[in-house]
């Protein structure tokens, strides 16, 4: 299942922790002061609107 996974998603990898990690430091940070409401999805573009 993770093969399958891996090879559906366009950045062709799964993702790790430490991806999920930057993304919270990032809205732990001063950079999202703005960003209000918003779900974030991490997986490599593997769900695209």
């Amino acid at each position: 299942m993770r093969e399958i996974v891996r090879a559906s998603t366009p950045l062709g990898r799964l993702g790790t922790p430490e991806d999920i990690g930057r993304a919270v430091l990032m809205f732990a940070s001063p950079w999202s002061e703005l960003v209000t409401g918003q779900y974030i999805t991490c997986d490599g573009g593997l769900v695209m609107p």
